[in-house]
């Protein structure tokens, strides 16, 4: 599917505490791999050309709100009394609000809490399913694609609609098999909410794998096999932006 020198679009979602900036560094060493597993007629030049673009987005609210100004940033808080997730809805409204005025992005690559969000705007991408009491209706394709590192599916009653119907959009899902916040098994459960799911562990915690020398191989095949291949099919959608 040659592209020519449109701009591929990929949304960068941090986990809880941290921030845009802050992922950026965390994940930067990713972003040579995933621009050399898109085929040269489809992303010419380097990342200076912005034939890949990286979008990266900080979380609506403060992790800490008794100190806003810290810089640190959450996409929700748990209600241990309720066990929802709160602001959770307006995390999803201001990444909604992205993908309509800057998009269309072919994926989402996610940290655990970012992770989990991203696994839910796949599915709300789909449109197959729904979350209740929020509104989701956006003119975006469905993505290509998400990588999970130490993501997790949200057990609330509220929240199952989302995961009703098995997510098709590919999904790789990166375990820390010592991770001690978020559990290998925590992140099988959600891949086993997921149609096209690949899984990569490592020997590690709650990070993202840099001196792993089988993962950015392991994350290129994916790429040009999963999320490309899904492209190419009858799910094939015009995900790519004009420059």
């Amino acid at each position: 599917m040659p592209l020519g020198n449109e701009t591929v679009k990929i949304l960068m979602l941090h986990g809880h505490g941290q921030s845009d900036k802050s992922f950026e560094c965390k994940t930067r060493f990713l972003q040579k791999t995933v621009e050399q597993s898109f085929p040269a007629e489809q992303a010419k030049g380097s990342a200076s050309s912005r034939a890949i673009s990286f979008r990266y987005l900080s979380g609506p609210l403060p992790a800490n709100p008794d100190e806003p100004e810290d810089g640190c940033r959450a996409w929700g808080y748990m209600d241990y009394n309720s066990e929802r997730i709160k602001g959770i809805e307006e995390s999803i409204q201001s990444i909604k609000h992205i993908l309509e005025h800057e998009g269309p992005f072919v994926g989402i690559i996610g940290f655990s809490s970012g992770a989990a969000l991203a696994a839910i705007v796949a599915s709300l991408l789909e449109g197959n399913n729904t979350m209740q009491g929020l509104n989701f209706k956006i003119d975006h394709p469905p993505l290509s694609f998400v990588i999970s590192f130490s993501g997790f599916r949200l057990k609330n009653p509220h929240y199952q609609t989302v995961y009703y119907r098995k997510i098709k959009t590919p999904m790789l899902h990166v375990i820390g098999e010592l991770d001690p916040m978020i559990e290998p098994s925590q992140t099988i459960d959600l891949a086993n909410h997921c149609l096209n799911a690949r899984i990569f562990e490592f020997y590690g915690y709650h990070y993202i794998p840099r001196n792993e020398t089988h993962f950015p191989p392991f994350m290129s095949n994916f790429i040009r096999n999963d999320a490309l291949a899904y492209v190419g099919s009858d799910n094939e959608q015009d995900w790519v932006n004009v420059d």
